[in-house]
Order: structure tokens, then sequence, then C-alpha cells
């Protein structure tokens, strides 16, 4: 039975047979692509877990490889899109951010204590990567790269932290 009809079937073993036979191949086609070793890593995991998802669409009558580049070339180029995305609002984002240690600014102290107090609730790491993007002016890409993590880790600990301070701090209309 070909390794095709073996995916299509959910058949586990193939797909890690699969996976061992692809990965370096679609990891370098990725790099290549990318320039960026950890970013490249996540979207091969990406481009394994959507051939997974469509396994059951695979045909039979065209190479794996071929089918599994396509998906590769699909994940790399919807990856850029967002991308660039991000980059559009990002550019439209006033540059201004507040200063939390300048007592002039037009927060209230109460709201200033209240900042502080939950930053330093954080999680340690979570604390770090904010602190690293909020005070310091690091972009995530920045922080994957000095905190040896990946950009989407960045981001979703961004999100925890930024939903945690909301729900902490009242009237934070920059957050």
């Amino acid at each position: 039975m070909s390794l095709v009809k073996q995916l299509q079937q959910a058949d586990w073993n193939a797909f890690q047979e699969l996976y061992r036979q692809y990965h370096a191949k679609v990891y370098h086609f990725v790099v290549k692509h990318s320039n960026h070793s950890i970013q490249a890593e996540d979207l091969t995991h990406d481009i394994f877990l959507r051939l997974w998802e469509k396994r059951a669409t695979l045909s039979a009558e065209v190479p794996l490889e071929a089918q599994l580049f396509v998906i590769a070339r699909n994940v790399v180029i919807n990856h850029y899109k967002r991308e660039v995305l991000k980059q559009k609002v990002y550019n439209n984002l006033p540059i201004e951010k507040p200063d939390f240690n300048n007592p002039d600014d037009d927060l209230p102290s109460e709201t200033i204590t209240q900042l502080h107090t939950a930053i330093e609730a954080l999680p340690p790491k979570r604390r770090q990567i904010f602190k690293m993007s909020k005070l310091d002016g690091l972009t995530y890409e920045e922080i994957a790269q000095t905190l040896a993590i990946s950009k989407s880790t960045v981001e979703s600990q961004m999100v925890k932290a930024l939903k945690f301070l909301r729900e902490r701090v009242t009237h934070l209309p920059f957050f």
C-alpha cells in the first residue's frame, strides 16, 4: 500500500515515516524562503500539521513530495501575508508610548501603581517579555532572538500579559 493511501487512512506510522523522510527538505525549503531558523522550524511543523489535516484530500496520482511542497509553499506565502498585514497595522499605531516612570504623564498615580503591581504579578518569563516589548521598545522578532524562543511564543505571551493587565488595571486606554 502506498504512503498516500496509508496517510488517507490516518496511519500514524506512515505519517512518522513521511516526517522522517521529508522534514529536512521541507525545513531547508522554508529557511531558504524565510532566512530565519527559529521561524522556519515553526513553519515546518505547521506544514506537517497541515499535511495531516489534509490527508483525506491527497491524490494517489500525484507524487507525495510534490503535494507536500505545494502545502509548504502555501504555508510560507500565508505566513508572509500575515506578516505584511501585521506590519501595516503596526505602522498605523501611534508612536508615542506612555512613560510609566514619568509622573507628569496624564495617567493617575493610582493607575500607575496598579499597573506596576500587575506587571510584577505576571509570571517571570511573561513579565520579562512584556517589559522588553513595552518598556524597552523591542520588536517581537528581537525579543524572540534575544530569548531564543519563537516569535509566536512571544506573541502568545504578550496576548496573555495584556489580557491579564486589562483585567487587573482600570483605565488603560493604550493597551
